[in-house]
């Protein structure tokens, strides 16, 4: 039988062979093999998967999907090769979002994690269902352009922190100004970017968002934006 010696460039990237005296010919035609499949590997993680929330659609690039929604539809093989995917109400997809340069290299909301997409609607404010509000709430000025803080008239606090965007690019399907919580040791972010589609984020609590979070609020709307399809 052949005899193989396989040892680990200093790219780590992939594996050298290096041919034996009775395994040459076998080796290098397994070299020239991985440089052939290596593209169709790297190709398949741009593959995009159109996931489908009821009339909504939003495209995403499978290397950014973490995982198929829970619980799972579909075996690992057919998930692998899925190029369509059906969301039941109340599920999610969750992803990575590519932060590009929109952000300093050293500021902490860099650390975002994964997003979410939600099949569902957020209550716009004052509505049937609105348990949180907001509508009843004061916008008050803090030190950040473009971000207020929104209190109560009376001595009752909130149980969360609230504030809100005043750019009015980033109001959502319902036409309301962006709200945020503080939920320390996460921002709760919540997005209603179409009828039945809300965006789900949770970057760090720390002063990184006061800073960078319109910035980085626009780009995520803009990614989901950029994907979404709609009948």
């Amino acid at each position: 039988m052949p005899t193989f010696d396989w040892r680990l460039l200093d790219d780590a990237t992939y594996p050298r062979c290096l041919p034996s005296k009775t395994g040459g010919l076998v080796q290098w035609w397994m070299i020239v093999a991985f440089f052939f499949l290596w593209p169709l590997r790297v190709d398949a993680f741009q593959d995009p998967i159109l996931f489908r929330f009821g009339d909504t659609t939003v495209v995403l690039e499978r290397g950014l999907v973490r995982d198929q929604p829970y619980p799972q539809q579909l075996s690992r093989v057919e998930w692998a090769n899925a190029q369509e995917y059906r969301l039941k109400e109340g599920e999610s997809v969750y992803f990575r979002i590519p932060l590009d340069d929109i952000l300093s290299a050293d500021s902490t909301c860099r650390n975002l994690g994964v997003i979410g997409l939600r099949y569902g609607s957020l209550p716009a404010r004052g509505s049937k269902g609105d348990r949180n509000r907001l509508d009843l709430l004061s916008a008050v000025p803090t030190q950040f352009p473009d971000i207020s803080r929104l209190i109560s008239s009376n001595a009752k606090r909130a149980v969360l922190d609230w504030y809100q965007f005043e750019a009015d690019d980033l109001r959502d399907y319902w036409g309301d100004k962006q709200s945020f919580a503080n939920g320390d040791p996460t921002i709760i972010l919540a997005i209603q970017i179409a009828r039945n589609v809300a965006i789900r984020a949770a970057p760090n609590a720390d002063g990184c968002f006061y800073r960078d979070g319109v910035a980085l609020t626009r780009h995520i709307r803009d990614f989901v934006l950029s994907r979404l399809q709609t009948r």
